[in-house]
Order: structure tokens, then C-alpha cells, then sequence
């Protein structure tokens, strides 16, 4: 049976852990909604690039996949190329700290999967010259 307030308290705790391997901002704590800043690596294709990325946690928290948006665009099999959200794999349970590593990792090692549903959906634009 789903309780709220053991569900509340499951996610503070898990904040609390996740709080000395990232840096982010708590932005509703009832509705277990964070904002991440990503900075990326001098070695990835985005290098240079500050991303943010807000997480919802789903109501009966640690069950369920959470929702995760980058405030801008960014090449990856596993981002929607419209509506910037995160795909996550719907088998497991995501704790607040696999979730950001989860989204982390899609930023350092960019995933470029040619068969995804997000790449095939993508809106590509060739563009060719005829001289």
C-alpha cells in the first residue's frame, strides 16, 4: 500500500545521500522536483556547455520512473528531440541518486543509437548545395 509521508520521507533521505555527489536545488519538496546544473567535460561532444535539467519524482517515490527535462536541446538516443525529456528504462526502480548519475552519464558519453524511437523521430535537416 502507497503512503505519502513514507514516500516524503524515502526522498528527503535519498537527497540527503545524493547531496555529496551532486550539486542541485531542491525546487518543491512535496512535489519531488529538483533542478540539476551539468557542467560537461572538456572530453564529451558538448564540451563547455552548462545543461540544466529539472527532475520530478513520481508520487509513490522510490516506485516508478521519474520524469527528467533539459532546459535546452541536446543530442542524445535517449532525450526526446522535442520535448527534451529523458527516456528511462520502465523495469526498474530510480532512486534520486541513479537518476542523476543516470542523466549524467548521458551527457558524458553521448549515446547515438541510429534504431531508437528518439533518432528516428528526430526533425533532421540535410541541407545540399547543387553548384
Amino acid at each position: 500500500m502507497f503512503d505519502a509521508d513514507t514516500s516524503l520521507a524515502k526522498f528527503l533521505n535519498d537527497v540527503e545521500c545524493a547531496t555529496s555527489i551532486y550539486a542541485f536545488e531542491i525546487v518543491d519538496e512535496e512535489q519531488k522536483e529538483l533542478k540539476m546544473m551539468l557542467a560537461t567535460g572538456d572530453t564529451t561532444p558538448y564540451a563547455g556547455a552548462v545543461y540544466e535539467v529539472v527532475f520530478r519524482f513520481p508520487e509513490s517515490y522510490p516506485f516508478g520512473v521519474p520524469h527528467a527535462t533539459f532546459g535546452s536541446p541536446i543530442w542524445n538516443t535517449w532525450v526526446h528531440p522535442v520535448n527534451k525529456q529523458v527516456h528511462f528504462d520502465d523495469s526498474q526502480t530510480w532512486n534520486v541518486v541513479d537518476s542523476l548519475a543516470y542523466v549524467e552519464g548521458l551527457i558524458q558519453k553521448p549515446d547515438m543509437d541510429e534504431f531508437s524511437t528518439f533518432f528516428v523521430s528526430g526533425n533532421i535537416q540535410v541541407l545540399s548545395s547543387n553548384n
